[in-house]
C-alpha cells in the first residue's frame, strides 16, 4: 500500500469517527432530555468534545491537504474540496465560537444555583450538536459523491 492509500484510510477512518461520535452524542442528548438528565449529558459533551472532534477535524484537516498536494487530478479549486474546508470552518466555529462559551455559561449558571438557566443553556448545546451532525453529514455526502 502506498503513502496515498493510508492517506485516505485515515482521512476516511478520523471522519466516520467523528461523524459517528458526534451522532451518537446528539442520540445520548435527546434520551437526556426524555429523562431529565440534561446536566449529566452535557457534562459528558464537554468532555468529549475537545478530546474528539478537535483532534479529528485537525487530522481530517492535515490529509485532506497532505493528499491534494500530492494529487495531480485534484486541486483546491474542486467543489467538494472547497465544501470539506468550509466544513472545517464551520465546524471549528461550533466548537469554540458555540460550544465553548456555552459551556462557560452553563458553569456560571450553576455557580449561581439558577439551574433552570443551566439546563436551558445545555438544550442549546444539544441543538449546536444536532446542526454539527447535520453539517457533518452533509460534508460525508459531498465527499462521496464529489459534485
Amino acid at each position: 500500500m502506498s503513502l496515498d492509500h493510508w492517506l485516505l484510510l485515515i482521512h476516511i477512518a478520523a471522519a466516520g469517527i467523528w461523524l459517528g461520535g458526534t451522532t451518537v452524542l446528539y442520540l445520548l442528548s435527546r434520551h437526556a432530555i426524555r429523562n431529565g438528565s440534561e446536566m449529566s449529558a452535557i457534562r459528558q459533551f464537554e468532555w468529549v468534545g475537545p478530546r474528539s472532534g478537535g483532534p479529528l477535524s485537525l487530522l481530517i484537516l492535515g490529509t485532506g491537504i497532505w493528499m491534494i498536494l500530492r494529487s495531480e487530478i485534484w486541486d483546491f479549486t474542486r467543489p467538494w474540496i472547497l465544501w470539506g474546508l468550509l466544513a472545517f470552518v464551520v465546524l471549528t466555529f461550533f466548537g469554540i465560537g458555540l460550544h465553548r462559551p456555552n459551556f462557560l455559561r452553563i458553569d456560571a449558571a450553576e455557580e449561581e444555583g439558577d439551574t433552570a438557566r443551566a439546563e436551558q443553556l445545555a438544550h442549546r448545546g444539544f441543538a449546536i450538536a444536532g446542526w454539527e451532525a447535520v453539517v457533518l453529514l452533509a460534508t460525508f455526502g459531498v465527499m462521496v459523491f464529489k459534485p
